[in-house]
């Protein structure tokens, strides 16, 4: 007889909790501030009175037999700190259903709305790292692109050096050394020489490719061989040549 009352109390105290939650979780957030998800203990003793006035006793006793059994029965009791179990009755200070009963409309909406927003996360975190893969990609395809202009001016370089070397072989006459200029000259044609220049100037092409301690002697000239030491590493020069 005692356990079908506390049955029968808590059953009640249960669906009017899970009624109430399920309210609170169906209204707008801006409402749901206003409105408390739980009961008091009092609301709580109320309910049951109106509902029978023989469960005025048995409140407590109901509550003292979720602590000691500690069986799910769809109710939370919540104390001083919600974030702690209560251990005793008399820390219980309001009531909350852990099942809250909505209607079909309310759960498909709330559903609808954490698969909208779950896919549009989704879907975010992918764009940003197709955004990021293509974005190295291009740096990458950019690197390579400037790295093979620089081997192929290199490879243009070489080849006019090679070419009045070969000069100098058959002609006496003609000065071991090649001006600077004149190697700029024969590679980047006349309307693009303003733009080389102010990037890339030829003093500091020089001094780029000449030690301090050779700039003395090399003013203006610059040997053959140190120029192709000093643009090719020794493991390519095989393949440039």
């Amino acid at each position: 007889m005692e356990k079908d009352t506390i049955l029968k109390l808590l059953l009640n105290l249960h669906d009017h909790l899970a009624h109430i939650a399920g309210q609170h979780d169906c209204t707008d957030p801006e409402q749901q501030q206003q409105a408390n998800r739980s009961l008091s203990m009092k609301e709580a003793s109320d309910y049951l009175v109106q509902q029978n006035e023989q469960y005025q006793h048995w409140v407590l006793l109901s509550l003292e037999w979720i602590i000691r059994t500690g069986e799910d029965v769809g109710i939370r009791l919540i104390g001083d700190n919600p974030e702690e179990e209560v251990a005793e009755v008399s820390e219980v200070t309001r009531l909350e259903s852990t099942h809250p009963k909505m209607s079909f409309s309310c759960r498909f909406r709330r559903a609808f709305f954490t698969v909208i927003h779950r896919v549009l996360f989704i879907l975010t975190v992918i764009g940003l790292a197709w955004g990021v893969f293509y974005y190295l990609k291009y740096r990458w395809r950019t690197e390579e692109e400037e790295t093979r202009q620089m081997y192929d001016m290199v490879e243009r370089i070489i080849g006019v050096l090679r070419i009045h070397n070969a000069s100098c072989q058959e002609n006496n006459d003609l000065q071991p050394y090649l001006p600077i200029p004149h190697v700029r000259d024969s590679l980047v044609q006349p309307q693009d020489r303003s733009v080389l220049t102010s990037y890339l100037p030829i003093p500091h092409v020089r001094d780029s490719l000449v030690q301090p301690q050779d700039r003395s002697v090399l003013t203006s000239y610059l040997p053959i061989p140190h120029v192709r030491d000093s643009l090719v590493q020794p493991q390519d020069r095989s393949v440039l040549t």
